[in-house]
């Protein structure tokens, strides 16, 4: 499997010399800008071997920054960086995201997975601009792949109170979101 890996500012940069540690080794690692039509979008490409076998990572830092603070979140350029994901022929993309909760149940530092999403944003997220294709989203995120992610959050993190799948809820940045929305 060729893994696209988005980061935000809880994940800045891709270091997996260091987080693959005894698990594993990088057997190469480029970084690279890609041109798009929506514009150019830095990614670093890895070939990582684990338990004897090789695998590809691709990594996309959404803010273009290695601080992850690099373009603010309502500037990000989605459409380059969906392009730049797809020219590199990922067969499934892990994005990971920041986010503040209302619930007692999500505490700083909880890792959960998005089951379904609703987007308040207002920003338009397709590539069809001069015809209508519709493209279902009634299951937004891929079931086996947030199983297998589930079955590794209960053996790493150090507490899983509560479910492990919430609704990501989109609004429109920089601000955040208050209790009420």
């Amino acid at each position: 499997m060729r893994l696209g890996v988005i980061g935000g500012t809880g994940l800045v940069n891709l270091d997996l010399k260091q987080q693959l540690g005894e698990r594993g080794k990088v057997l190469r690692q480029d970084d690279v800008n890609v041109d798009t039509a929506y514009g150019s979008v830095p990614l670093r490409l890895c070939t990582v071997q684990i338990g004897g076998e090789d695998h590809e990572v691709v990594f996309l830092q959404r803010h273009h920054n290695p601080s992850g603070h690099g373009c603010p979140p309502h500037m990000i350029n989605h459409r380059a960086n969906m392009r730049a994901m797809e020219g590199a022929n990922v067969d499934a993309v892990l994005s990971v995201c920041s986010v503040g909760a209302v619930v007692a149940s999500f505490p700083p530092g909880k890792v959960a997975l998005a089951s379904q999403y609703i987007d308040f944003t207002g920003v338009a997220t397709t590539f069809h601009d001069d015809e209508a294709v519709f493209t279902s989203a009634t299951l937004p995120f891929d079931p086996a792949m947030n199983d297998r992610l589930a079955t590794i959050l209960i053996n790493e993190q150090p507490y899983h109170g509560g479910p492990f799948r919430y609704t990501y809820w989109l609004a429109q940045g920089p601000q955040f979101e208050t209790a009420s929305e």
